[in-house]
């Protein structure tokens, strides 16, 4: 009789802890306590070709900064297609201290005179050049395809006054191609590089009787590019300009 007392007590509080557990689940969900998924807004994109996505977005923040007004107060940190980081990166930057490299134009004056051209489009990424002539800052938008559309990703300053002075404004290693697709250029080297972790940026090779070239034996001398093999592994140092690199030395590296 006490054992069976027993068991049947322990029936009792087993469904009076389910009874209890489903209360709470009920209270719960009725009473709107589950935690609910916050939505994620899609990110939204603009038609057109990248490189003059991101021209008319420099020369919007250009036209604003040379107005009375800023291009904080224009609005154009919150524009839709740009990516929530870029927006929150670009908000950082009113607080920057006058003098201070400007985050989208990359110079502490303003330019006058601009060009832009596209260094990188593979698939759904693409990386545009925008420099003041004349000067060594060069903005770089990285940019992401997004359905039928593009939203700009990231902008960054490769080179001017907010960074320490380099010797190179390209330092890297990566693959050398000539048998490249349109709308890339055949009459000239390329360097296929990995950037961010991506792979597949490429630039134009720009050579001249200063270029240098070093072997795999350590021999060096002027670049003489009607030597050179396709997928060859080099480390390529020179200046971007807008229309290339223009090689400074170049050393092949053993894979």
């Amino acid at each position: 009789m006490d054992t069976r007392k027993k068991m049947l007590g322990a029936i009792g509080l087993g469904v009076l802890v389910i009874l209890i557990i489903g209360i709470g689940v009920y209270v719960k969900v009725f009473r709107g306590d589950t935690a609910v998924p916050e939505e994620v807004a899609p990110q939204e994109v603009t038609t057109g070709a990248p490189v003059d996505i991101a021209l008319d977005y420099f020369e919007s923040w250009l036209e604003a900064a040379r107005s009375t007004s800023t291009p904080y107060d224009s609005g154009l940190t919150a524009q839709p297609f740009l990516s929530p980081a870029l927006k929150t990166k670009l908000e950082e930057g009113r607080l920057r201290d006058a003098g201070e490299i400007d985050p989208v134009l990359c110079q502490t004056t303003l330019p006058e005179r601009i060009s832009a051209r596209v260094v990188h489009e593979s698939g759904d990424v693409a990386q545009v050049l925008v420099l003041a002539k004349g000067k060594p800052e060069q903005t770089v938008f990285s940019m992401k395809r997004q359905g039928e559309g593009w939203y700009i990703d990231d902008i960054v300053c490769s080179y001017g006054e907010s960074t320490p002075p380099r010797e190179f404004t390209f330092d890297r290693e990566g693959y050398l191609l000539k048998s490249v697709p349109p709308p890339l250029d055949p009459q000239y080297w390329h360097i296929v590089f990995e950037e961010n972790e991506e792979r597949g940026h490429y630039s134009p090779l720009l050579f001249s009787d200063k270029s240098n070239c070093v072997a795999l034996d350590g021999s060096n001398g002027t670049c003489a590019p009607d030597t050179f093999v396709e997928a060859t592994k080099v480390h390529i140092a020179g200046q971007m300009t807008e229309s290339g690199i223009d090689v400074v030395r170049l050393e092949i590296v053993k894979e």
